[in-house]
């Protein structure tokens, strides 16, 4: 696990909700939830999607700018390296 002096920051998840759409092909709520994940302490994040009851967005960029924004709050998190930090007692 590398040289690191305490536990490492290993994942991350965000879940965001919004009503469901009008056509009701989605759950009554829709639950998106957005999570960075390192496949072993000390490596590089990679982002899993997830959802069950589908997310409903009109704009292609409105997706974008969700995940743009997750994604900046990540990267200020886990500092531009782009590997986990070391928590900090």
């Amino acid at each position: 696990m590398g040289k690191h002096q305490g536990p490492l920051l290993a994942s991350v998840k965000v879940t965001f909700t919004q009503d469901g759409n009008t056509l009701g092909t989605t759950d009554e709520i829709e639950i998106l939830e957005i999570r960075l994940e390192s496949q072993l302490p000390g490596e590089e994040f990679f982002y899993v999607l997830r959802t069950e009851t589908g997310w409903s967005f009109d704009d292609p960029d409105e997706l974008g700018k969700l995940f743009s924004d997750v994604s900046d709050s990540f990267s200020q998190l886990i500092g531009s390296s782009g590997t986990p930090l070391e928590v900090r007692e």
